[in-house]
């Protein structure tokens, strides 16, 4: 008894029907709708954090705080993902900033310190001065 129905060849079977085989098209990629300037808002700002070390990461946190705050109205205007990079950019910055100016402020008072002491001391050579024995102590306070 013969079957009337007959298996078509599998492709393993047979490498040119392999080969002629249509491949299914690809995949459109999935495209991910995040504010691209709520990344970069977090990368300058902790790039702000990491030269904040060496005094200089000032500018780079002003520009993360600009770039956060326009990435924000823009997530919330176009329904975009991303706030929390956004938001993180914003904090970092916003702590660099208070940072920077904590440590200029400190600066400025160990500066204005050290001019004010300096000021008392006055540079006598022995040459100058007849009297060696009547010099105040350098303890003393000249008024």
């Amino acid at each position: 008894m013969t079957d009337s129905f007959e298996t078509p060849p599998s492709s393993f079977e047979n490498p040119a029907a392999q080969a002629l085989t249509p491949s299914p098209p690809p995949q459109p990629i999935k495209r991910q709708d995040t504010c691209d300037l709520a990344i970069v808002s977090m990368v300058i700002s902790l790039i702000g954090a990491l030269y904040g070390l060496f005094c200089i990461g000032f500018p780079f946190a002003v520009a993360g705080i600009v770039c956060g705050h326009i990435a924000r109205s823009k997530i919330r205007k176009e329904s975009l993902k991303g706030d929390g990079f956004a938001l993180t950019g914003l904090i970092v910055g916003y702590i660099v900033v208070l940072l920077s100016i904590l440590a200029g402020a400190l600066l400025a008072l160990t500066i204005v310190a050290s001019a004010a002491n300096s000021a008392y001391e006055v540079p006598v050579t022995l040459d100058d001065v007849e009297g060696v024995g009547e010099l105040p102590l350098h303890s003393e306070v000249i008024e």
